[in-house]
């Protein structure tokens, strides 16, 4: 779709342009890969919820500042946070099961 002379982008190809930067600041981390393709995932979903107008918000306010919104961080630590959570308890059976 062309509207005056610009190509207009779907929710789709929005969430990825924003999730480039999202995996750069993940690989930052130094997560483990399960956890970062965990994170990842959870991030590509919280992206894929929000609206169009939000996305587009956060785009220009990374391409004119170089900026990445507070909540999206915040998210990321989130999700990391949760994984922790939800892995700990199997980490301790595993460890336990395989002790000698």
């Amino acid at each position: 779709m062309i509207e005056a002379g610009k190509e207009k982008k779907t929710k789709e190809e929005l969430v990825s342009d924003l999730m480039f930067p999202v995996k750069l600041l993940i690989l930052e981390r130094f997560y483990s890969d399960n956890k970062r393709l965990a994170v990842e995932r959870y991030m590509r979903t919280f992206l894929g919820a929000l609206t169009t107008g939000e996305l587009k918000a956060y785009l220009n306010l990374l391409k004119s500042r170089n900026i990445m919104q507070a909540d999206i961080v915040n998210k990321i630590n989130q999700a990391s946070k949760g994984y922790d959570n939800y892995v700990k308890p199997k980490r301790k059976r595993f460890y336990r099961r395989y002790q000698t």
